[in-house]
């Protein structure tokens, strides 16, 4: 079975400390105790600028008619070098591994076997669209999912945290 269809069950751990707020605070709850700068507020979406264990993110809050359901940290760190990402992946892993052990999904997949051969060649991989990184973790607390690839015109570092409660479908990958 590839990480692939691995992917959509892992949508929907729940994990680490949401800090102020649980799952199913409702929008007020966790704007007002919220960190961060807030940059747009929307029915269901609370967008937010902050730090996220020592790296600039972009925070994306979602909620449906129960509360909080997902949390989405994008990495706004704007590295020159891919190998920056790569560091800040790693550091997070540790850190996750740290509260949560090793995840059930650890997945490095490269698309090309010349770059895989080559020491190295990681950033330069993952700047190429060859090299994909994926972790995992199904916790009672949350569905905790980190990727690091390369979409559309850069590198996108994202952490992933789902209510387990939470509908599958409500809250679909790359949304």
């Amino acid at each position: 079975m590839s990480w692939k269809a691995l992917l959509l069950p892992v949508l929907l751990l729940p994990g680490m400390a949401l800090s102020a707020h649980d799952w199913g605070d409702d929008q007020e709850v966790v704007r007002s105790a919220a960190s961060g700068t807030l940059v747009i507020e929307s029915p269901g979406r609370l967008i937010h600028h902050g730090e996220y264990a020592g790296v600039p993110v972009t925070v994306i809050r979602r909620f449906d008619d129960d509360g909080l359901r997902q949390v989405r940290y994008f990495n706004s760190a704007g590295h020159a070098s891919p190998a920056d990402y790569m560091r800040d992946f790693e550091r997070l892993r540790r850190t996750l591994v740290d509260a949560h052990d090793e995840p059930e999904l650890d997945v490095r997949e490269w698309r090309s076997d010349a770059l895989r051969e080559q020491q190295g060649m990681e950033g330069m991989a993952l700047a190429g669209g060859k090299l994909v990184l994926v972790a995992g973790w199904n916790t009672p607390d949350a569905l905790i999912l980190m990727t690091l690839q390369r979409e559309h015109m850069g590198i996108a570092h994202q952490l992933v945290f789902t209510d387990p409660a939470a509908d599958p479908d409500a809250f679909p990958a790359g949304q």
